[in-house]
């Protein structure tokens, strides 16, 4: 069985709770809006299917794939275009800050992560003086593994030391993150099969499937 037939859980959560409030990672809107496109995807794909049983002409075949591809689209750049937050308590976010700015060494192939990460953190933390408040920044599937590589090595001492509750408070947050990219990527990878298999049930008609998600353009140039 190929890799991408195994299906990671959804995951029970999108968010995380700091400080008593429920903080997302990926918004519920966001959430809403790929479900939706998904479901109208798998619905062209079966009803397609159902209707190839019927015998149907090329010029038919390729109006069921173009319905197809259309719906393909809009739900793989939902999928592309995803916003992630890493959302952190205050003193989590000052931790990671003095870590960053402070205490790690670099080389050259974290060293510009680093620095950018470093700067954004520091400012938002002097944007939120608070210290009650929580500190929320964008962050890629990349930038997790990223910052995941750059801290894996740090050794804080002893469970009473706050700062080893903060390292892990981060870590948490990179797992977390990383199951739900996994979750919507598996999910992505299983869907585009569909695909591929309605084309083998086509054919007699020459039908080119596409082997990446159209660009923002060629979707802007559809609408116009």
């Amino acid at each position: 069985m190929e890799k991408f037939d195994a299906i990671i859980e959804k995951p029970n959560s999108f968010g995380v709770e700091i400080n008593g409030g429920i903080y997302n990672i990926v918004s519920d809107d966001d959430i809403n809006n790929i479900e939706t496109l998904e479901k109208a995807y798998l619905d062209e794909v079966h009803n397609s299917l159902q209707e190839l049983q019927k015998g149907l002409t090329e010029e038919q075949k390729d109006q069921l794939w173009i319905s197809i591809k259309d719906k393909w689209n809009s739900y793989a750049v939902s999928l592309t275009e995803l916003k992630y937050s890493f959302p952190l308590s205050w003193n989590d976010a000052k931790y990671l800050s003095d870590l960053l700015n402070n205490k790690l060494e670099y080389d050259s192939d974290n060293i510009l992560f680093a620095m950018e990460l470093g700067s954004l953190i520091k400012g938002m933390l002097s944007a939120n003086a608070d210290s009650n408040g929580v500190v929320s920044f964008p962050c890629t599937n990349a930038d997790s593994n990223y910052l995941y590589l750059t801290i894996k090595g740090r050794k804080e001492r002893g469970l009473k030391n706050k700062n080893t509750f903060s390292l892990a408070e981060i870590l948490r947050r990179i797992a977390h993150m990383n199951r739900i990219t996994k979750y919507f990527e598996s999910n992505g990878e299983r869907n585009y099969k569909m695909m591929t298999e309605f084309a083998k049930e086509c054919e007699a008609h020459v039908i080119a499937v596409p082997t990446a998600v159209e660009t923002k353009q060629s979707k802007a140039k559809k609408t116009t």
